[in-house]
């Protein structure tokens, strides 16, 4: 991800989601801290949870056009930070 992100035309000016089960945002957040993700927080990486898929899915498919209903379901990503 962080190769397509930052080495490519591709990468520059996009929206990256990491889609992943509702629960394991904590974890994802986590591993994002690794020295190997240490330029991730400049790729405003979002967090999709399946759960808010599967409950808009159907909006998104005969309304969504573009990115922005991905970006109104998702979450930022916040590496680092102590959530409660």
């Amino acid at each position: 991800m962080l190769d397509l992100a930052l080495g490519t035309k591709v990468g520059e000016n996009s929206t990256l989601f990491l889609v992943a089960p509702d629960n394991r945002r904590t974890e994802v957040e986590q591993q994002l801290c690794r020295p190997a993700f240490s330029r991730v927080a400049e790729l405003g990486i979002r967090y999709l949870p399946y759960g808010a898929l599967q409950v808009h899915r159907e909006a998104i498919a005969r309304f969504g056009a573009g990115m922005k209903p991905l970006i109104e379901i998702s979450q930022q990503l916040h590496p680092g930070t102590k959530r409660s």
